[in-house]
């Protein structure tokens, strides 16, 4: 009984988890939104692919906080994977999600200044490590699916991650490097969006 209590308060953070990443990409696409606009009405000037956050401190930390937070809270979903169903991929998922916010936090607490080469690079682009997640998170999916509740559905989540992590980690990965995150977010991060809903509601429902 106290295993299923955990089990079902861990998806429910990890649910919550990734309602935060949505609303990070959403954060982002009303400033883009915003951006555009201000400029066609003639009171902004926009440089393409210039970077949004590059230009505001406060904007940039605010998308990196809640990216942040929502890869610590999703990592206990992936807890509670491993402790439903024993997958050790989904233990893995979960300490590379806390790996991944911590080194993302860090990019935030430590004055840019002081930063490695590596962190001032994710600092301003951490694309290639969120996608690392993504896909590792799919292919958890993909590998515990016909164990959990909904296996069709995992089946579409996980693919869908594999799908937008994939093209990133091979095909776009320079491209991206060089123009930034938000190239990233422009190209696939309505599709993440979409499936962190997916997610959530998922994990909700694995907690009975």
């Amino acid at each position: 009984m106290r295993t299923r209590v955990g089990n079902s308060q861990f998806f429910m953070v990890g649910a919550i988890g990734f309602l935060v990443g949505f609303f990070a990409w959403f954060f982002w696409l009303l400033l883009a939104v915003s951006t555009w606009l201000s400029y066609f009405w003639g009171f902004g000037h926009l440089n393409y692919m210039s970077g949004i956050f590059f230009q505001n401190w406060a904007f940039h930390t605010i998308f990196r906080s809640l990216l942040s937070l929502s890869l610590a809270l999703g990592s206990f979903g992936c807890s509670a994977l491993k402790q439903k169903y024993g997958s050790n991929l989904a233990l893995g998922c979960g300490v590379l999600y806390l790996a991944i916010s911590a080194v993302l936090t860090s990019s935030l607490i430590i004055p840019i200044s002081n930063l490695s080469r590596l962190l001032w690079y994710i600092y301003y682009n951490p694309a290639t490590l969120l996608n690392v997640g993504l896909l590792v998170l799919g292919a958890t999916l993909l590998s515990i699916r016909k164990s959990l509740p909904n296996s069709h559905k995992a089946l579409w989540i996980g693919l869908i991650f594999i799908l937008i992590s994939a093209p990133t980690l091979t095909c776009f990965v320079n491209v991206i490097w060089y123009w930034g995150f938000e190239f990233w977010l422009l190209l696939f991060g309505w599709l993440y969006a979409i499936n962190a809903i997916a997610t959530a509601r998922f994990m909700l429902q694995m907690r009975a």
